[in-house]
């Protein structure tokens, strides 16, 4: 995880990777990251850049679509923690870390969308020989 100058000290920030809990994931979901609990201590004047490290291999933009970040509220409730895909964040190609920005205290990861076509088959460099 990667706090850039200007946002809180990460000295301020706690990060717990979790080894194991009851957790419920989205349907169609296969995680491919560790589960980070992330807490602010107190409010901060710039959002905090967060790169979590994931295990799929990107070669072509195209797969993108198929990671998005999940992202679980930790309150009063008692575990399973039920988690979300959640809008935001970047993905690079050749890079295995994807990039969001964190104003809250949650859990959060990087999970892979599975809808019964694996998008890192052989059909993707099929496709990436079409482009120009």
């Amino acid at each position: 995880m990667h706090f850039p100058e200007g946002t809180i000290p990460p000295s301020k920030v706690l990060i717990k990777a979790l080894v194991g809990g009851k957790f419920q994931f989205p349907d169609g979901m296969e995680l491919v990251s560790a589960l980070y609990v992330i807490s602010f201590p107190e409010e901060y004047l710039q959002p905090v850049k967060l790169q979590i490290q994931h295990c799929v291999y990107l070669k072509s933009s195209r797969q993108f679509k198929y990671l998005s970040f999940i992202i679980a509220p930790i309150d009063e409730s008692v575990p399973p923690y039920k988690f979300q895909f959640i809008e935001g964040g970047k993905f690079y190609t050749d890079s295995p870390y994807g990039m969001i920005v964190c104003s809250k205290f949650c859990i959060m990861g990087i999970g892979k969308k599975i809808n019964g076509v694996d998008p890192y088959t052989s059909s993707d460099e099929e496709e990436d020989a079409s482009d120009p």
